[in-house]
């Protein structure tokens, strides 16, 4: 600007000389020294106007930031540590109704679950076509395996009668059958001797010729062989034939016994059906034991619907129905593995329901895990069971909200849990200050739900900012921090688990 009044002030003062020859500039001292004060005036009245702008606008955008976030004020006092879960009424004592029919049976008629019954009502109907098919055929075939076992008994009282017919009768015919024709043998024999004796004489007196001599002996060894082939026969028929006789008759009679009596056993086992058919059809009518409440059995987590429906199938054993005991209800919630070894049996519970809130203690702790699954996020938990005897109005089903009170700490220091923060070198939290908020680290105890004690690295009255990680850039690169180092722990955990699978 200064250039520019200079210039103009030496066009005033020579306006005779020709623009296109340079010459130098005529200024007026004290003009010159009032332009550059008033240049400096305005250079600085310029520079304060954008220094307060600036004040202004970081002023405002820092009250627009603070007012984002929400601070909490550190306290001492009590705090109660329990741990919350959820639960569903159910009685401790249930009657169970079963199917007691075998097979598959599909269900006609079933009362609905809720409903309050006497001892003797009906409850469920069972189809029963499938069960009189099989009475009707047992039947049949009890008529026919019965006839079966009359007539092969017969045939082995038949088969016992022949061994003593044998022994006593016709074995001992044939025996005096042999012996007769032996002693004829020997009648015979000695009858033939006689008539060679008295051949012999008359041929010494020269009444008889020698041929009839010879042929009388001839005759005599004819009868003799024919004696011992008696003989022989009668000792084979004695020793052999009537050990092979009485094995084969006896043989008979075990085969004929053992056919009546497995014909027996088949007649005695489709009595047996039969009868078993006969009281499963009585069962397929269930009745109600004794007066109570019926309900449906509990359904699983993965299903929307319970099994007994009209129309489907039930098997031989499955609870069809049951019956609790209203005045001794119990609630069975899941207590995480972390924190099970701190329940014990007798800690004070707080139940609280749609329209009340009971007050009751811990009855058991289970030792075994229940399975892990799908419909728990696959955490393992472990059943706790909280008993509400004597207690009326409570019916199965209810939802119930279960916080079991494992501790209650007094006067400490309590850190909201939404203000912390895990960092690499532990948990931190960022406390407001008029220099703007600054970074504690924080060593925990105990904790619950919303509320940590703090040991140490607060004070009772500290602010603490709640969420720092959505409004604190040094939360967020805190919070990096961490997660990159937990992504080179996984990345050399990985490249350890590879160069072990290498090295086998």
């Amino acid at each position: 600007m200064e250039n520019q009044l200079t210039s103009e002030l030496a066009s005033k003062t020579s306006p005779l000389v020709p623009r296109e020859v340079p010459q130098l500039p005529l200024v007026d001292p004290q003009q010159a020294a009032r332009a550059r004060r008033r240049n400096t005036i305005v250079s600085g009245v310029l520079l304060l106007l954008a220094s307060v702008a600036g004040g202004l606008f970081f002023s405002l955008g820092r009250v627009e930031k603070v007012a984002e976030w929400k601070t909490h004020e550190v306290t001492r006092g009590e705090m109660v540590v329990s741990v919350i879960e959820h639960g569903v009424l159910e009685s401790a004592e249930n009657t169970r109704i079963v199917c007691r029919v075998r097979g598959e049976n599909t269900v006609t008629w079933a009362i609905k679950s809720g409903e309050e019954v006497k001892a003797g009502d009906e409850l469920v109907r069972l189809d029963t076509l499938v069960i009189e098919e099989t009475i009707y055929e047992k039947t049949k075939y009890a008529h026919w395996s019965k006839a079966g076992s009359m007539v092969l008994g017969n045939m082995m009282r038949k088969a016992s009668l022949a061994i003593p017919e044998y022994e006593q009768g016709r074995f001992q015919v044939e025996v005096m059958k042999k012996q007769e024709m032996i002693a004829q043998r020997k009648s015979d024999l000695q009858t033939g001797r006689n008539f060679e004796n008295h051949a012999k004489e008359m041929l010494a007196r020269g009444y008889e010729s020698e041929w009839n001599v010879v042929q009388y002996g001839t005759e005599i060894k004819s009868l003799e062989s024919a004696l011992e082939l008696e003989k022989t026969e009668l000792d084979v028929l004695e020793n052999y034939q009537r050990r092979e006789k009485l094995a084969e008759l006896k043989g008979e009679y075990d085969k004929w016994s053992a056919k009546h009596y497995a014909e027996v056993e088949r007649s005695g086992a489709n009595d047996s059906r039969r009868d078993r058919a006969i009281e499963e059809l009585g069962f397929c009518v269930v009745k109600a034991p004794r007066d109570g409440l019926v309900i449906y059995p509990s359904m699983t987590k993965w299903k929307d619907e319970p099994d007994l429906q009209v129309g489907k199938s039930v098997h031989k054993d499955q609870v069809l129905l049951l019956m609790p005991d209203l005045a001794k209800m119990q609630v069975k919630i899941g207590i995480h593995e972390s924190i099970v070894d701190r329940v014990k049996n007798g800690l004070p519970v707080t139940v609280k329901l749609m329209d009340r809130t009971l007050e009751a203690k811990v009855s058991s702790v289970a030792l075994v895990a229940s399975p892990a699954g799908w419909w728990r996020g696959n955490s393992v938990k472990y059943d706790t069971v909280v008993e509400l005897t004597g207690i009326n109005g409570l019916k199965p089903g209810m939802t119930a909200e279960v916080e079991v009170e494992i501790a209650r700490l007094p006067a400490v220091l309590r850190v909201p849990a939404s203000a912390l923060l895990e960092t690499v070198s532990g948990y931190s939290c960022w406390v407001e200050t008029g220099d703007g908020p600054r970074r504690r680290r924080v060593e925990l105890g105990d904790r619950n739900d919303l509320f940590v004690v703090a040991k140490s690295g607060l004070q009772e009255g500290d602010e603490v900012i709640l969420n720092p990680l959505a409004f604190l850039e040094d939360a967020q690169l805190e919070a990096m921090k961490l997660f990159e180092r937990k992504e080179e722990q996984q990345r050399q955990q990985k490249e350890a688990e590879r160069a072990t699978a290498e090295a086998r």
